[in-house]
């Protein structure tokens, strides 16, 4: 179970000059608005962003693009925008909504949990109609804990980042795989793609791997 952990908000008062200086974001992908900057407490190792500071993104509605300084909380699953100096938009997790950042690409996908089916951002990897190499980005927090005796030192608060990879095959939930040869067949299932990974010699050390496997596979539906 993920503890819950509240980022400190330090309130300040806008200034008239930035007011005026919104971004054009329909109020359908705006979560909530924050007056302020987040604040991590110093004593926390780590953090809960991908980029602690803010970086230029662009966003994808559907119908209209928009460019902004953003950063993403890995730890909440959320896009930040910032609007002005002092003011952060947090993005609703719209399902058409794709986000540029960083060189990397995210959008929302169904997937299956540990408390069953959810959906988040992905980064993609490779991404079609036929099969999606995805990439989830989460970050875990552990609560500060007191040394046991006067021999111990006190555990600081952390949040550990990880990714883990999931292979969406058509309209079917993405579904996480560890980088082995089994969990790949067992996602995609298909005689063609067995036969290419055999050939291949892939071994599955990295991600660039799984991106060739769905290269072959979507070329051979073409």
């Amino acid at each position: 179970m993920k503890i819950i952990f509240t980022i400190l908000v330090a309130t300040l008062i806008l200034p008239t000059s930035l007011i005026s200086q919104t971004v054009d974001l329909p109020s359908d992908y705006v979560r909530n608005t924050i007056t302020g900057k987040n604040n991590i407490p110093e004593n926390v190792e780590g953090s809960p962003y991908m980029n602690d500071d803010f970086k230029p993104g662009k966003i994808d509605t559907g119908d209209k693009i928009i460019n902004s300084p953003m950063r993403y909380n890995i730890y909440q699953d959320e896009f930040q925008i910032a609007n002005g100096e002092t003011e952060i938009i947090a993005l609703r997790r719209t399902p058409n909504l794709k986000i540029e950042l960083q060189g990397k690409k995210f959008a929302i996908y169904g997937f299956n949990g540990p408390t069953g089916n959810k959906q988040g951002y992905f980064e993609e990897l490779y991404s079609s109609e036929n099969i999606s190499i995805l990439k989830r980005h989460e970050a875990e927090f552990t609560e500060a804990k007191k040394a046991a005796n006067s021999y111990a030192s006190d555990t600081p608060a952390k949040f550990k980042p990880s990714e883990t990879y999931y292979i969406k095959v058509g309209a079917n939930s993405a579904e996480e795989v560890d980088l082995k040869k089994k969990d790949v067949l067992n996602a995609i299932n298909d005689d063609k793609v067995e036969k290419y990974i055999k050939q291949n010699k892939l071994k599955f050390k990295d991600e660039s791997d799984l991106i060739k496997v769905a290269q072959y596979y979507d070329s051979s539906l073409k």
